[in-house]
């Protein structure tokens, strides 16, 4: 099921199958996001470093933590009522009362939400959210959960965990040293070798593939969060993460409007493949219409542009997807391969190289 227009977590690709959700029904304040000079997405609003936005994202992210188990509580108990009171305005007109009450006396029919297995924060569009796992029966059932300052609960995603994750190329090491695609601080929102922190690892094609946003001034975007240009990543610099050549470099289709359409034909968008090595391909996708700037067989370095963020194809809000695979066209038959990065960042601690995992905060150590 593809959620509603106000579903705010990245859906990319293959889409997911979460309940419904809610976007912000106001703003923080009347300056609460945009760059330095109000004009979201330029590329000197990017945050340069994670101290400049470590205490407002670690404060909304101790209230989702406060209020998550809360919420989970008031489900899990069947307190219907209490639980449909912390509904936005928003999410209650998207999700009536009879359809979450059908639907949760649904899930504790099946069987009881049991112990938390797993948890991670995610903060995305403009709230914060509560991604946590839990023993149901012999499944494992993943509850995201997002709050807004004020400890309203904007948005509600369920579903059920893969039970056996496939782990495609799990012991190639490659021998290509990469750099981040991008100047300054980065959050990742897929990244990682778990599910819980990379959903894309349902997927054996895309198994380890990172989606990555600009996080500031409270979100990944400007309110109201509608159109492309709200959002800090929009328009970007993407750069190319290592030497190589250009296997495929494909220009043409349209953003989508956040939230409302995507584009079902075309799943990748504007991208473009390198071959970085024998039997190495990056892909990277969704980039903004016009702005591919490398072509079929050039040969291209680290860190020259190849295009800038955009938000064509499947995808719900502008970001940047990358992986690695085993060819260069995408399909059902290709198999992913792990990407780790060299020479990064990570929460504001220097590391050598590394996987980023979805949560965290990266750049370049320059």
């Amino acid at each position: 099921m593809r959620p509603p227009r106000s579903v705010l977590l990245l859906i990319d690709w293959l889409g997911l199958s979460w309940l419904a959700g809610g976007c912000p029904s106001s703003p923080t304040d009347d300056d609460s996001a945009g760059d330095d000079d109000d004009t979201p997405g330029d590329d000197d609003g990017v945050p340069d470093s994670y101290s400049e936005i470590a205490a407002e994202y670690e404060a909304l992210e101790a209230i989702a933590h406060e209020q998550g188990p809360l919420a989970v509580a008031l489900m899990a108990d069947g307190d219907l009522d209490e639980f449909y009171a912390l509904f936005t305005d928003r999410l209650a007109s998207e999700l009536p009362y009879e359809d979450v009450e059908t639907f949760i006396s649904q899930i504790l029919a099946y069987a009881p939400i049991g112990d938390q297995l797993d948890l991670r924060s995610m903060g995305l569009n403009r709230q914060m959210y509560y991604f946590a796992t839990y023993q149901w029966g012999s499944q494992v059932l993943g509850l995201s959960l997002g709050f807004e300052p004020d400890g309203r609960l904007g948005g509600l995603f369920i579903k059920t965990m893969t039970a056996d994750l496939p782990y495609p190329n799990d012991d190639h090491v490659s021998l290509v040293t990469f750099e981040l695609p991008f100047d300054g601080l980065w959050y990742v929102v897929w990244g990682g070798m778990d599910e819980l922190a990379n959903y894309h690892q349902a997927h054996s094609n895309q198994a380890y593939a990172y989606d990555i946003v600009v996080w500031k001034d409270g979100g990944t975007c400007a309110y109201p969060c509608e159109q492309v240009e709200d959002y800090f990543v929009y328009g970007l610099p993407l750069l190319a993460p290592a030497d190589g050549v250009v296997v495929v470099a494909e220009d043409g289709h349209p953003d989508m409007q956040p939230g409302v359409e995507t584009d079902t034909v075309n799943l990748a968008g504007n991208h473009v493949v390198l071959q970085v090595s024998e039997d190495e391909y990056v892909f990277i996708a969704h980039i903004q219409p016009g702005s591919v700037a490398v072509d079929v067989g050039d040969t291209v370095l680290a860190g020259q542009l190849i295009g800038a963020v955009g938000n064509s194809g499947n995808t719900s809000e502008p970001h940047i997807h990358i992986h690695m695979q085993d060819a260069a066209d995408f399909s059902s038959d290709v198999l992913s391969m792990p990407m780790d990065y060299s020479n990064l960042v990570i929460d504001g601690v220097p590391t050598d190289q590394a996987m980023p995992i979805g949560g965290q905060f990266v750049r370049r150590d320059d």
